[in-house]
Formats: C-alpha cells, sequence, structure tokens
C-alpha cells in the first residue's frame, strides 16, 4: 500500500495519471477545484471504483452547487463582507424631477433644483452640465443624503444665458436610478 497522495479532481476526473479516488479521502472546496486526499487499494474491486468516482462527481456538483447558493445569498446582501444585511439588491426606485421645469428660461442665478423622493436609495447625486450628455467636465457633480430632495446652487457657478442640462442619480451599493435630464437658462 501507498502513502496517502494529493489527487486534484475537477468534476470528478483525476489530474494525477487517472487514479480513482479510493477510500479515506477528505475534501475541501478551493475555487473550483477539489482538494482529494485518498489511499491506494487493489484495483481489482470495480464496483468501489465506480462507486466512489460517483460519489466525487456528486461532490463536485454539490461544491459548485454551494458556490452558487452563496453567489446568489452574497449579491441578495445576505451577509459576508460588504452584504446588505438583508436588504435585497435591487435598484432604487423611479424618481422624477420637479423643479425647475423643462426647458425653463430666467431661472434665477441659484436656482434650487428639486425631485421626488426614490425609494432603495442611500443618496443621490446632483449632476448640472452645458452638455445633455455629461461627458467631460460637469458644471456640478455633487452628493446629497437619501433624504435630501434639492440642490441649491452656489453663487457664481453658472452662467448667466447659458442652457443647462440637469439629472439626479439615485444610488444604492447595488445599482442606480437616473431622472432628467431636464434644461434650464438661469439669468443674473
Amino acid at each position: 500500500m501507498e502513502e496517502r497522495k494529493a489527487v486534484y479532481w475537477l468534476a470528478g476526473h483525476s489530474r494525477a495519471g487517472g487514479h480513482p479516488v479510493k477510500t479515506g479521502w477528505n475534501a475541501a472546496f478551493a475555487g473550483m477545484m477539489l482538494f482529494v486526499r485518498r489511499k491506494e487499494w487493489p484495483a481489482s474491486n470495480e464496483s468501489s471504483v465506480r462507486t466512489m468516482r460517483r460519489n466525487a462527481k456528486m461532490l463536485a456538483l454539490n461544491a459548485v452547487l454551494l458556490v452558487i447558493l452563496a453567489a446568489v445569498l452574497y449579491s441578495c446582501g445576505g451577509g459576508g463582507y460588504g452584504g446588505g444585511g438583508g436588504m435585497m439588491a435591487v435598484a432604487p426606485g423611479a424618481f422624477s424631477l420637479s423643479s425647475p421645469a423643462d426647458m425653463a428660461m430666467g431661472v434665477g442665478a441659484t436656482p434650487t433644483l428639486m425631485w421626488t423622493a426614490s425609494p432603495n436609495t442611500t443618496g443621490y447625486r446632483v449632476q448640472v452640465d452645458t452638455m445633455d450628455t455629461f461627458s467631460g467636465t460637469l458644471a456640478i457633480n455633487a452628493s446629497v443624503g437619501a433624504t435630501t430632495y434639492s440642490f441649491m446652487v452656489s453663487s457664481g457657478t453658472l452662467t448667466a444665458g447659458t442652457l443647462y442640462h440637469w439629472r439626479v442619480i439615485a444610488e444604492n451599493i447595488y445599482r442606480q436610478a437616473i431622472a432628467g435630464p431636464r434644461s434650464f437658462t438661469p439669468w443674473r
């Protein structure tokens, strides 16, 4: 009889010369591979060999299913590092922009941008830009808390007579929802 040998198995197939898993094995999952310790025994007992191969394949399948289950539970906030402590992995709910109205003219130099509440959010990001694509350097890119539904633009931030586009992004640790864009033109 040979001493125990370490054999790597993936989906029930040995990577060490095709030897089957034998009695006395212990398995631990590491990534997608199983680390299996085994003992040698005479190959004359084909029934035992088939049974052990079937058991190794079932163990590999169970390990894969366990990893999938763990990933699903983690993504649903079922714990782990950074888990949501039971909060479902849902995007913030729909919400809308309230004020100023779209294409508003003659808005003050320090307008207050307002929106409705979004469920399942942990905060909002307010963006104002001269381009409706919000690419490049934004005139405003500010974050506010989950219970704040307005943002007052600071004096001197906007140029009078310029068309600005604005939107609000509701965020949580899983996803985001966007309301807008709308446009307005401030005066002095």
